[in-house]
């Protein structure tokens, strides 16, 4: 999509003028400065934590690709409609508690990240608020 950083919507923030701005106003405030790396603390553990959902799908779709492959065998190999049936039943509770696993860990996950993504900046809001009294 955007190839270098110095195409919009990157121009902008890529441009010698921004950079300057950024790093003068940083430079003459500590609390400028120290609100800045808390925000890229911030924006790192929101990417991580992406990061991690992205895994816990991938992981999820195996399961259930494995499950689908079994349950096949299953159906396949059933030499009664009864066990045909109990192959099905297995396969679909199985793929529920799959699912809510996968529910489970994705909620952890974002609990986790919004935690993680929050603590610099409150944090830095902390420190702010005490130097203020």
């Amino acid at each position: 999509m955007f190839k270098k950083l110095t195409e919009l919507p990157f121009k902008a923030a890529a441009s010698e003028s921004f950079r300057n701005m950024v790093f003068k106003s940083v430079s003459k405030s500590p609390k400028a400065r120290d609100t800045l790396f808390a925000s890229i603390q911030s924006a790192q553990a929101s990417t991580s934590g992406a990061k991690g959902a992205g895994t816990l799908v991938k992981r999820q779709i195996t399961d259930y690709l494995e499950q689908a492959a079994d349950v096949r065998q299953k159906l396949t190999d059933a030499a009664s409609i009864e066990e045909a049936v109990k192959a099905h039943a297995d396969y679909v509770t199985s793929v529920m508690e799959t699912n809510m696993n996968g529910v489970t860990d994705m909620a952890g996950l974002w609990a986790d990240t919004f935690r993680e993504t929050v603590a610099p900046i409150a944090r830095q809001a902390q420190k702010i608020a005490k130097g203020k009294k």
